[in-house]
């Protein structure tokens, strides 16, 4: 799954099994802003 920092818009790849299924707050290594990331919504069920 890609997240991007909403702060400087740089684009991460990373596992989606990493994040949790309420989120998870991660800090963007290029601005070091924090943010949370969130699982995109399953629209299969």
């Amino acid at each position: 799954m890609i997240i991007i920092c909403p702060e400087c818009s740089t684009r991460f790849n990373i596992n989606s099994d990493r994040i949790p299924d309420q989120g998870a707050k991660v800090r963007c290594a290029r601005c070091k802003h924090v943010f949370l990331a969130e699982k995109p919504l399953d629209l299969d069920s």
